[in-house]
This record gives C-alpha cells, structure tokens and sequence, in this order.
C-alpha cells in the first residue's frame, strides 16, 4: 500500500504545483463557505473534508500508539486534507489495537453523513457552476482533487467494496 499512496501523493503534489502556476488565484468568496452561503454543492464538498479527518483520525486510532508526529499530521489534516493525512498514513505503524463499540458506530454514522452531504449538494446545488469553478478557480480545483483522493485512499490498500463503507475492516 504505501508505494502506490506515494506515488499517487507525488502525483497530488506535482498537480498541485501545475494548478498553481495556471491559474490566476482564488475567485470564490471562502467565507460564504463558512457561513454556509453560495452553491450547496460547493458547501458540502468544502464540509466534507472537514468530515474525513475525523474519519481518518478514527482509523488512526485502531492501531496502538504513534509517534507525536502522526498525531500532528492527522489534525493538520482538518486544515490541509491529503497533503497531510497522507505522509500520517505512510508513517503509520499498523499494530493492531482493540476496538471500541463507539468507535465501529461512528465507523458506520461518518460515511452515511458523508453520502448525505454529497447527495444533497448534488440534489441541491448547480452541478454546472462547480463545474465552471473548478476549470477557473485553483481552491475549488484543488479542493475537489483533495476530495476525491481522501475517498480513494482505502483503494490504495486494495480493499474491494466501497472505501467508507468496508473502511473498517481496512487492513494492511
């Protein structure tokens, strides 16, 4: 798993760098997006990932104590997604530790808010202006890429069902 997590991450950088050298900045207002303002689409994405690391954080959690700097790079998480979640999980040493009947509930509550969040924004929102956003705009760009490797990160580990869904059975 992690030589394909890193070579997917380098990847992540290297787009990263390229859309910020295209394209002009930031056209969106961002405090809209904390004010729960604008497009419902782009407001659910944006909250996602303030969901995943704390998604992230729980599968942390399975395993039994880290250096302090996985910690850190999981709650840097919440600020930066990928970029710094990802080194977290290469860094990771996956020692099994016992499991809460809390923590398997919120295993299964997380993903289905989620899916909920996506479905209304998608329901909700204009498909067409994320759309337009994410070709003009570096943050919706770059933000939408972060999403979409959050979700696909269980992949990397070859699990083969649904990545929030089978997440907790994710082993190396």
């Amino acid at each position: 798993m992690k030589k394909k997590l890193l070579i997917f991450y380098i990847i992540l950088i290297i787009y990263t760098i390229f859309v910020l050298s295209i394209f002009n900045g930031t056209t969106l207002d961002l405090s809209k997006l904390f004010l729960f303002e604008g497009d419902w689409l782009l407001i659910m994405i944006f909250n996602s990932l303030g969901i995943l690391p704390i998604y992230y954080i729980l599968f942390l959690s399975k395993f039994k104590k880290q250096k302090w700097y996985v910690y850190v790079l999981f709650v840097l998480g919440f600020m930066f997604g990928a970029f710094a979640i990802v080194p977290g999980l290469l860094l990771l040493k996956r020692e099994k530790n016992n499991s809460s009947k809390i923590k398997q509930i919120l295993f299964i509550i997380l993903p289905i808010i989620l899916i909920l969040m996506l479905f209304s924004g998608l329901v909700f929102g204009n498909l067409s202006y994320y759309f337009d956003l994410f070709l003009s705009d570096s943050f919706v760009n770059i933000m939408t890429i972060d999403y979409v490797f959050l979700i696909s990160i269980p992949y990397m580990d070859d699990v083969k069902s649904l990545p929030f869904l089978n997440l907790v059975m994710w082993q190396d």
